[in-house]
């Protein structure tokens, strides 16, 4: 029997599209945003880690019109110490793009030698030659430029090793060329500093991602491997109980399951003893993305996550009222006042740690979450 590759990886973003589920309402805004009038800003996709990013970029192609072509660019992979490591990526990537989309390539133009005056001046070289042959290329088909992790831009900036002034050069870029489109995916801490960018300033143009919906979680969960295994009754509402409709927790506990399902070469169905054998890694793996939120919490955000922790249990009592909650906090031992509390939970549902229901009471969406801390 031929072994059935892992259909389930949190470190990689979704290739197949047969294995990637939800987003309508995000591929329905870049639908909306890019078909029309040009944009003279860059759209902003915006998420905290985990939550998919990469993987709807690489499926945007996909979910948008054939005049289209989505060029992403890893910037985990590309070296921003300087401009050239970008530019060089650029390259690259718009040429794979335009052969993607069978395309001629053979009037794009090789990098310039080192000592010539094209060299010397790389962004007019890029903007001038490159760019209008490769738009040329297309014809009437517009480029759409996506920079997954465009936060490693940003910082590059701000540590100097990219020039100050290159996301104005990238705003004139789009300004130039009617047929070019830019798109930035970033971390949720930066959506603040991204308002202060013009290229990236106005908020009608920015998608916020959030947690997937229960039917799209169940189907991460059941539909992958269909032909393989089941899941005893009851047993799926527990998995998305324990990650919610979080893409990175999600599918980690889904991985873990597949290897245990593959050592008895998938005979049987998924038990609950098969979730007990896989909890302590899964909580482990929830630190990838549970740790760094926790680290960078304020004082008052960390008493509350103790407090509603302490007050709801590792098994997600009910939810708990904020004057309850005020108290389990100064319980704790010091003293916050209503407002600072407030203020503390609105900080963490923005960042997905608590969650308010419809009768004002608090709890946490996902059980890996109290059971991490």
């Amino acid at each position: 029997m031929v072994p059935v590759p892992n259909p389930y990886n949190p470190l990689e973003p979704v290739e197949n599209p047969a294995w990637f589920f939800g987003r309508q309402e995000a591929f329905a805004f870049f639908r909306q945003h890019l078909v029309g009038m040009p944009l003279d800003r860059a759209l902003v996709l915006i998420g905290r880690r985990g939550l998919g990013k990469s993987a709807l970029l690489r499926q945007l192609q996909r979910h948008i019109d054939e005049s289209y072509r989505i060029c992403v660019i890893d910037l985990n992979l590309v070296d921003l110490r300087g401009e050239e490591g970008l530019f060089a990526a650029l390259v690259d990537e718009i040429r794979a793009t335009l052969e993607a989309a069978e395309v001629s390539t053979y009037r794009l133009p090789d990098w310039p030698p080192p000592d010539s005056e094209e060299a010397s001046d790389r962004r007019a070289w890029f903007r001038e030659v490159y760019l209008d042959i490769a738009l040329s290329a297309l014809r009437h088909r517009h480029l759409v430029i996506a920079l997954d992790d465009a936060h490693l831009l940003l910082d590059a900036i701000d540590k100097g090793t990219l020039p100050a002034d290159f996301t104005d050069y990238l705003a004139a870029l789009q300004a130039g060329h009617e047929r070019l489109d830019f798109v930035f995916a970033l971390d949720i801490s930066h959506e603040d500093r991204a308002l202060t960018i013009p290229l990236l300033a106005d908020p009608a143009l920015h998608f916020r991602l959030s947690e997937l919906a229960p039917e799209e979680a169940e189907r991460i969960v059941r539909e992958p491997v269909a032909a393989l295994y089941s899941f005893d009754k009851g047993l799926v509402p527990r998995i998305l109980a324990l990650a919610d409709g979080h893409p990175f927790l999600l599918t980690s506990i889904c991985r873990l399951i597949f290897r245990r399902s593959e050592e008895r070469h998938h005979a049987g169905s998924i038990m609950e003893l098969d979730l007990i054998a896989v909890y302590p890694a899964a909580l482990e793996q929830a630190g990838d993305i549970l740790r760094p939120l926790w680290r960078d919490a304020s004082q008052n955000e960390r008493l509350t996550l103790t407090a509603l922790a302490r007050l709801t249990g590792e098994d997600g009592g009910p939810p708990v009222a904020f004057d309850a909650l005020h108290m389990a906090v100064n319980d704790l031992g010091y003293e916050v006042s209503k407002t600072q509390l407030a203020s503390a939970l609105r900080s963490l549902d923005y960042k997905g740690l608590v969650r308010m229901d419809a009768s004002g009471r608090y709890a946490f969406p996902a059980l890996l979450i109290p059971r991490w801390l």
